[in-house]
């Protein structure tokens, strides 16, 4: 959360505003990650942990949206 509030305050800029966009995303795509490893490891976690995965695979998708229209529609200031 921290990233896109600092990206928002530098949105006069579209390149660093995408730059701190990008870090959430990464960030959720290597969420995802350990927690399907999780799921593999402790599979008497799995149901507790892949209701958790979905959120963050949503969150994931909506994050990247928003850095597309950020991409196509974004305007700096003059």
């Amino acid at each position: 959360m921290s990233n896109i509030v600092e990206g928002y305050r530098r949105r006069r800029y579209r390149s660093e505003f995408l730059r701190f966009l990008t870090f959430p995303h990464a960030s959720s795509l290597e969420l995802q990650c350990h927690l399907e490893k999780l799921a593999m490891i402790y599979t008497d976690l799995k149901d507790r942990i892949m209701p958790i995965h979905l959120r963050v695979m949503i969150l994931s998708k909506r994050i990247y949206k928003f850095i597309n229209y950020v991409e196509r529609n974004w305007k700096t200031k003059s």
